[in-house]
């Protein structure tokens, strides 16, 4: 799929609002969906297309961790928040380097927070070093 149909393809999930659970005093969690319309790289996992929860939370230390399922995946990423614009929206970002899809970033918008994601160097020997634009997809139920 080329890139503009992949960005309207994301164009047309629409998020549907979001929803905080507190845990306890010391832990929080929130708890989304996505949609991926293309397989693509999270860290070193690779997601293939299809529909995704996404949970997020802080653990007693602190420390920020995404949980994805779905698609026969379930796995577990670290994140710290990176300081920048206040995201407006909740949605994951992707990179597209020559049809290989990174997820690089989390705009939590209702938490005004951005996570960054690193890429392996498996995934990065994969990828050429020509730049595209980035292409986002709403995470919803947040």
């Amino acid at each position: 799929m080329k890139l503009k149909q992949f960005a309207l393809s994301l164009a047309l999930i629409a998020p549907l609002g979001l929803v905080a659970a507190h845990a306890n005093a010391a832990t929080m969690s929130t708890t989304g969906s996505f949609s991926l319309p293309e397989p693509a790289y999270w860290n070193e996992t690779l997601l293939p297309a299809g529909d995704y929860t996404l949970s997020v939370g802080a653990n007693p230390a602190g420390i920020t961790v995404f949980s994805v399922k779905g698609e026969g995946i379930t796995v577990n990423f670290l994140a710290m928040a990176v300081t920048g614009d206040t995201p407006e929206r909740n949605e994951l970002k992707l990179e597209d380097t020559n049809g290989t899809y990174v997820i690089r970033e989390f705009d939590a918008g209702t938490t005004g927070e951005s996570y960054r994601f690193g890429v392996s160097k498996t995934v990065r020997n994969l990828m050429s070093r020509k730049e595209a634009p980035a292409v986002t997809v709403p995470v919803s139920g947040l």
